[in-house]
């Protein structure tokens, strides 16, 4: 059945499926985030190490970011599949890649050296599947017609955590 189901996919179709694999998790991240505790204690312990460099005047203005921060994630997730939002999306993702390895790597907290490499990889994989293609949401879409993979990807990675919503 594997053996069928490997033979019958493109190379296109895996890539699709990794594509809607990584903008699933970078929708739920931001979704996830989408909660008081993230704004009034996540946030601001994350983001400590680079409001502090900053003036004491902009930290209202900079805690206040948190707030967007579960809205740019989402953005960025889904601006990945639209060509006017691609780029930008792309680099939002080096910007949050960043922004985590301040915070949390050796010129920050040096906490949790797993999350390091995750992000670094997660960006490069967006870099990968996104960069310089051309193709259009609705080519995306009705690509996905006879991708049994790509399918199966987003209901494990967009749909079965809609369950975590519920408990």
């Amino acid at each position: 059945c594997v053996i069928g189901l490997y033979t019958s996919l493109s190379s296109q179709k895996i890539l699709d499926a990794a594509r809607i694999l990584i903008a699933g998790i970078y929708l739920w991240s931001g979704i996830q985030k989408m909660n008081p505790a993230f704004v009034s204690e996540v946030f601001p312990w994350f983001t400590r190490p680079i409001w502090e460099l900053s003036p004491e005047l902009l930290l209202p203005v900079f805690l206040s970011l948190g707030l967007l921060v579960p809205f740019i994630e989402v953005s960025l997730a889904l601006g990945l599949f639209f060509k006017r939002t691609r780029n930008w999306s792309i680099y939002g993702s080096l910007v949050m890649m960043l922004l985590v390895l301040i915070s949390l790597g050796p010129l920050g907290y040096n906490w949790n050296v797993a999350v390091w490499p995750w992000n670094v990889v997660m960006f490069l994989t967006v870099l990968i599947l996104f960069w310089n293609t051309h193709w259009s949401a609705s080519d995306f879409i009705v690509r996905q017609k006879n991708n049994v993979l790509g399918i199966l990807v987003f209901c494990i990675f967009w749909l079965l955590p809609i369950g975590n919503v519920f408990g």
